[in-house]
């Protein structure tokens, strides 16, 4: 399998768990045609019961709509950042509709993040503050960004208008300023160019409960190379700090690994529109043809010498027995230059780049090439 999922989520000091999250099926149309697979969590707002319906209303909204993502022999295949849009937009109408059902619309809202894997490559889609981590090599980095005032105000550091000090210590500045419920999000973040994964790597998605509770140095720490036990051991390290009113802790990671390599439609396609591979009876046969032409060549070529000398020898008795020694002379051996060169004289010659062996294309190697991005940099789009 390409792709290893796991998962771990605690309800902390709170009430009510108001996380969720959702993987999608490898068995679905979208994952089986395209070899997409996601991941998505959801932190709900509004209090109690609210924020539980509005995160799960995200995720199973989010998750049916991207399972919809068209991509067969007849349907032309839906761009990833396409499909991750409709969705989240989706999971945001649902939220609106739970806010409304409840008598509370515009006051019931969720953040929300989700990864789009693809092969090697990695998409997101993200409005609030739930956390995209990419770890690699041992080292996490923090992939997408926040929808918080906390932006505005740096702005405001940045234009004169406020001072570092008074940006940092603002009551608000983790106020979301974007999420789910709104209508429609005031920010959206979409990669439209993916990143590209290493074998090995881990992407990480978590809820404000995990990095709001653990130093960049402790989550470091918690990770493994099972993604099972990073997701395990985030949440004891935060339940281990013993935080006060602990907020929900929801955590899910997925490893990439370059091993398995399943072959998407899209990859497909590439492969059967190239020259087929040579098995080896093909490979076999190719060879015995090439060397029967060469026979053949070095055949004539010998038999073509054989004449040449023996018009040479005919020549030269006739040069010895008269005396008109410049008439021999113009009469010499170039009947053997007229023998074309081997190649010339293969039925073949000049085919064999076109249609032989080394014209053909291994229909893996075109497929990689087709699913391959621009080359960049370790943390480079």
């Amino acid at each position: 399998m390409r792709y290893l999922p796991g998962n771990a989520q605690h309800i902390g000091s709170r009430e009510d768990q108001q996380d969720s999250f959702g993987f999608s099926r490898l068995d679905e149309p979208s994952a089986a045609s395209q070899g997409a697979f996601v991941a998505a969590i959801a932190d709900g707002m509004g209090g109690l019961a609210n924020g539980r319906e509005a995160s799960q209303a995200a995720i199973k909204a989010f998750l049916a709509s991207y399972a919809e993502k068209p991509g067969n022999e007849t349907i032309p295949a839906e761009a990833i950042p396409a499909a991750l849009q409709r969705s989240l937009l989706a999971a945001n109408d649902a939220v609106v509709e739970a806010g409304e059902r409840l008598g509370q619309r515009g006051d019931v809202g969720s953040t929300f993040v989700a990864a789009a894997f693809f092969n090697q490559l990695l998409y997101w889609v993200s409005v609030g503050d739930s956390a995209l981590y990419l770890l690699r090599g041992g080292r996490l980095t923090l992939l997408n960004s926040f929808h918080i005032h906390g932006n505005d105000l740096d702005r405001g550091v940045s234009e004169g208008a406020i001072s570092r000090e008074e940006a940092a210590a603002h009551p608000d500045r983790e106020a979301l300023t974007s999420y789910l419920g709104q209508d429609p999000p005031a920010e959206i973040e979409l990669t439209v160019r993916p990143f590209r994964l290493q074998d090995g790597d881990q992407v990480i998605l978590a809820t404000d409960g995990i990095f709001k509770t653990l130093t960049e140095e402790e989550m470091n720490r918690a990770t493994d190379a099972s993604p099972q036990r990073t997701c395990e051991q985030l949440v004891r390290y935060a339940l281990e700090a013993n935080k006060e009113y602990q907020d929900n802790l929801t955590v899910v990671a997925v490893s990439y690994d370059a091993e398995a390599k399943p072959v998407a439609v899209a990859e497909q396609a590439e492969a059967e529109a190239a020259p087929p591979a040579l098995d080896a009876d093909d490979a076999h046969a190719a060879h015995v043809g090439y060397a029967r032409r060469s026979r053949y060549a070095v055949a004539a070529l010998c038999i073509a010498l054989l004449c040449a000398a023996i018009v040479f020898a005919l020549l030269a008795r006739r040069r010895h027995g008269r005396r008109s020694a410049p008439r021999a002379e113009t009469v010499t051996a170039e009947p053997a230059q007229s023998v074309p060169p081997p190649d010339a004289n293969q039925p073949d010659a000049g085919k064999r780049n076109k249609d032989g062996p080394s014209a053909k294309t291994s229909p893996t190697a075109n497929a990689n090439k087709a699913a391959k991005p621009a080359p960049k940099d370790d943390l480079k789009f």
